[in-house]
């Protein structure tokens, strides 16, 4: 079963359909909150069920290229990502910049790392794009 919701639906959804022996693939991000998408996960395993988060960027020609290149060395050791979104689409109305955006960049860089993402350190920084920088 896919499931493209808003993403105050998709625990609910998503629920009923493990609950009913489906595989399910979720339109990111998997849920809105940690606590729903650890249930979700735990539905899942304890059904032997299959649950994906839906992460298109990672078939792109340019992400594909990145993971090649690191893959055969080109790039050597990689000790540091830097990630910029500089472009925010849509604004979403149920989940913020961090539930709809950041899985993108981090689902990226799980796909081109040999080992998977295992940081040692993540610091990050926003700022609100539509804020006025004082008085007019």
């Amino acid at each position: 079963m896919a499931i493209a919701t808003p993403a105050h639906t998709h625990h609910g959804i998503a629920l009923t359909a493990l609950q009913a022996g489906k595989h399910v693939l979720v339109e990111k991000p998997l849920a809105d909150s940690r606590t729903k998408g650890l249930e979700m996960v735990e539905e899942a395993e304890g059904r032997g069920l299959v649950l994906m988060a839906d992460h298109t960027y990672c078939y792109t020609p340019a992400v594909l290229k990145i993971r090649e290149l690191i893959a055969d060395g080109s790039l050597g050791e990689i000790l540091f990502i830097d990630s910029v979104r500089i472009n925010l689409g849509l604004v979403q109305p149920d989940v913020d910049v961090f539930w709809d955006l950041a899985p993108h960049d981090l689902a990226i860089l799980d796909f081109i790392l040999p080992d998977g993402l295992r940081p040692m350190e993540v610091s990050a920084h926003g700022a609100d794009p539509w804020a006025r920088a004082g008085p007019a």
